[in-house]
C-alpha cells in the first residue's frame, strides 16, 4: 500500500481512544507503525454502522480494534471498534 497521510482528526481520535497516556506525538508514531502491519480493504468492516459512499476503502488495523477510513489516500478519521476496545490492551497497537 502507498503512503497514506495521517490526519489529525485521525490521530486525535487514536490518542483519545486507544492511547490517552501517549503524547500526541507518540500516538501518531504508535499509529504509523500500526498502518504498517494494518490490513487494506474495499469494505467497511460489519461492526460499523455506516460507510460513507466517498470511502476509496479501509485500513483495518490489529484484530480489527479499529478502522481508518481512507480518502484520497489520506485517513480522515479512526473509528474504533465498540466490540473490541474493552477488551484491546494498548499497548498492542
Amino acid at each position: 500500500m502507498s503512503q497514506i497521510r495521517l490526519t489529525h482528526n485521525a490521530v486525535a481520535t487514536f490518542h483519545r481512544r486507544l492511547r490517552p497516556a501517549d503524547s500526541m506525538s507518540g500516538a501518531y508514531r504508535a499509529l504509523r507503525h500500526a498502518c504498517e502491519a494494518a490490513r487494506y480493504t474495499e469494505d467497511a468492516p460489519s461492526w460499523l454502522g455506516r460507510a460513507r459512499a466517498d470511502n476509496d476503502g479501509y485500513l483495518l488495523l490489529d484484530g480489527e480494534t479499529a478502522a481508518l477510513p481512507l480518502r484520497h489516500g489520506r485517513a480522515v478519521a479512526c473509528l474504533v471498534n465498540p466490540n473490541l476496545v474493552e477488551r484491546a490492551p494498548a499497548h498492542t497497537l
